[in-house]
């Protein structure tokens, strides 16, 4: 009823250092542990650390090597009403990406994920879905991620699920330091006003199965809709006003047989 793992991934860009293209050599190991003690419940948990060497920063026009020594973390679990009405159940979690808030010294302490990484899974329902957002689907480095989703099955062809996400920064960062997530907006723009605070999304997830009595036929429908933060606060009219940019919509429609 439960599973470990461990893996190691190292990194290598051929390429010479000076290289504006050049991406560095990260070392990436991590454990994993995942189960379903019973039939009512199951957990995940995710550890992983990042050391070498990133791509550098540039310093008085001068290029820094410097150092990978991230960490990253990603728990949760799902409880199932196994005898409730509509066969509800309820999912909490929680993942968190350090963050380098110190630019001056040789030590770059952001987590990085692998490049190889979905971030995509299934909760208590059919459907795989981006379980960091649909939406804002960041990468799990300086970002702190607390997700709530509760889903039901109305009916024999039909999985539900919706899911809250809370995102906030987790360390503060020089201004328009965070690059962690799809949207273009900068964070941190406001003299003398910075944010941790990225937003929160709400997702709906719908899976229908064996359509017009169909076997194998089904569609699944993702939506998601992102509700800007302070940390996008923007500045109108030499700083009279303040607002937040607009909010984000994602929808996506699959079909398959």
């Amino acid at each position: 009823d439960h599973q470990f793992a461990a893996y190691s991934i190292g990194r290598r860009d051929s390429r010479r250092f000076s290289s504006a293209a050049y991406t560095g050599r990260p070392n990436f190991m991590g454990v994993r542990a995942t189960g379903r003690p019973s039939d009512s419940f199951n957990y995940w948990a995710d550890i992983g650390y990042v050391s070498g060497g990133d791509e550098g920063v540039v310093r008085n026009n001068i290029k820094i090597r410097q150092d990978l020594r991230g960490y990253g973390f990603d728990v949760g679990g799902t409880y199932r009403f196994l005898n409730a009405f509509l066969q509800l159940h309820l999912t909490l979690g929680y993942a968190y990406g350090s963050g380098n808030h110190n630019l001056s010294d040789s030590t770059n302490r952001a987590f990085l994920q692998t490049g190889l990484q979905t971030n995509e899974g299934r909760f208590g329902g059919v459907t795989q879905f981006r379980t960091y957002g649909e939406f804002f689907n960041p990468e799990l480095t300086n970002i702190q991620i607390f997700t709530a989703g509760a889903g039901a099955r109305p009916t024999a062809w039909l999985f539900t699920e919706v899911v809250y996400h809370h995102y906030r920064m987790a360390e503060s960062v020089p201004e328009n330091g965070f690059t962690s997530a799809a949207p273009t907006a900068e964070v941190n723009k406001i003299t003398g006003r910075p944010s941790r605070e990225l937003g929160s999304e709400v997702d709906l997830i719908l899976g229908f199965r064996n359509l017009f009595g169909i076997r194998g036929f089904g569609t699944d429908v993702r939506a998601g809709l992102f509700f800007p933060g302070d940390a996008y606060l923007i500045e109108n009219g030499n700083g009279r006003f303040l607002r937040n940019p607009d909010k984000g919509v994602s929808l996506i429609f699959l079909f398959f047989i």
